[in-house]
């Protein structure tokens, strides 16, 4: 049986020459986005997060998630109610605050001991024990990227949106995190260029090229031997 689509997006948006034109539903929990520099992948996920407006040159938008319309014609539901975490390929964590702190920032209206459980059950979750009271600047970039995901997970979103958010970790590093974000059981939708990351996953594979989604499907399908090249022509890595 074919499992009913959490996410429906349709989305225009322009800038200078270049047209983002593109339009799927996401039925996988885990979802990953192939595509060359430049091809759009990022002002993708920046639409469905709420974070790119008219004033930023999007035409049109209509986004829905789990029946909920976040962004329509008359409708815009700014990003703090749309129940999205999303963790960019920089991780972009507050330089004032903590590990600890960082991944409570949005837990601020939770009863003080379910908040300070949640931050455990997170830090533990990405094995970020250790950072809970260092501040970003005594961090890695890997580091950096495991208190990033700790935070969007927190408040239980109905959708993870992360942008290369694996770039400073290293293979097993990854994997672990990976498998984390898999137990979670929350839908995620992610761009990367590694081809590995993509077959760990399994669930399916979406390709934007200039703009326009040109394949999707299942990732063990779309990531085939005879695409494989097509992909790395694109800018994954088969690693």
């Amino acid at each position: 049986m074919t499992s009913a689509p959490f996410l429906d997006v349709d989305a225009g948006w322009r800038r200078g020459g270049f047209t983002l034109e593109a339009s799927f539903v996401l039925r996988a929990r885990w979802n990953v986005l192939f595509g060359p520099s430049g091809s759009g992948k990022t002002t993708l996920l920046r639409i469905i997060a709420g974070l790119t407006t008219e004033r930023d040159g999007l035409v049109r938008a209509q986004v829905r998630l789990n029946g909920r319309v976040l962004t329509e014609a008359s409708v815009y539901l700014p990003p703090g109610q749309r129940r999205i975490g999303f963790v960019t390929q920089q991780a972009s964590l507050f330089p004032h605050l903590t590990g600890r702190g960082n991944v409570g920032f949005g837990l601020a209206r939770w009863r003080l001991p379910e908040r300070e459980e949640r931050i455990g059950e997170m830090l533990a979750m990405f094995g970020a024990e250790e950072l809970a009271d260092r501040k970003p600047t005594g961090m890695s970039g890997g580091e950096r990227q495991k208190i990033a995901l700790a935070r969007a997970l927190a408040p239980r979103p109905e959708l993870l949106l992360l942008d290369e958010p694996f770039a400073a970790l290293d293979a097993e590093s990854r994997r672990r995190t990976i498998d984390a974000l898999r137990a979670a059981e929350v839908p995620v939708l992610y761009v990367s260029h590694d081809l590995a990351d993509a077959w760990q996953a399994d669930g399916e594979a979406l390709v934007l090229e200039a703009g326009r989604i040109t394949t999707q499907g299942a990732a063990r399908t779309v990531l085939s031997p005879a695409r494989t090249r097509l992909l790395t022509q694109l800018g994954a890595r088969a690693d």
